[in-house]
């Protein structure tokens, strides 16, 4: 391999400092959390250990290893990631990859897939996130009507054996719209 093609596959650090979205969160989320604790509203202590850990996701200074090749003796410094579930883009994208992966390779079997966004109003949505035991039989309900109507339409096709599934996956980032 030449030296430019062994460089551009070498180890990037990513950056987050340098985004628009860490920018905004770190000079605004101490004037936010105060705002809000002054209206009698604080912020419920997972968002600020979501947001306190994203703001240290990627970061140097935070946490790091050094990792260092056996064969050329080249060192890099790589950052660790906060790993959480929340709103960082990094490792939410990491574990959306993963999770797609792992249903592609190892439990979805070789067959035509529909997606489905089923959407809910916002009271909804709070009372949904707060109560697992109704999300849980809300979410059985949709299924069950989505399963009911491709079942209709396997038989009116004349297949009788047809047995549909579901992979569930909860989105609660987004706007108020």
């Amino acid at each position: 391999m030449s030296n430019a093609a062994s460089q551009s596959c070498a180890y990037q650090r990513r950056r987050p400092e340098l985004t628009p979205c860490y920018q905004i969160i770190a000079d605004h989320l101490n004037t936010f959390t105060c705002e809000r604790e002054a209206e009698q509203r604080p912020l419920p202590d997972y968002v600020l250990k979501e947001s306190e850990a994203y703001l240290k996701c990627g970061i140097l200074a935070h946490e790091f290893i050094r990792l260092k090749c056996t064969t050329c003796c080249d060192e890099k410094v790589v950052a660790f990631s906060c790993k959480k579930r929340g709103f960082c883009p990094s490792c939410c994208a990491k574990r959306m990859a993963e999770a797609a992966t792992h249903l592609k390779q190892n439990v979805l079997p070789l067959v035509s897939y529909r997606q489905f966004v089923v959407s809910f109003p916002v009271p909804l949505r709070y009372w949904l996130h707060t109560n697992k035991r109704f999300a849980s039989e809300i979410f059985g309900l949709v299924t069950k009507e989505i399963h009911r109507y491709y079942l209709h339409k396997a038989h009116d096709a004349g297949i009788v054996d047809a047995t549909p599934g579901t992979i569930c996956f909860t989105q609660r980032w987004g706007g108020r719209r």
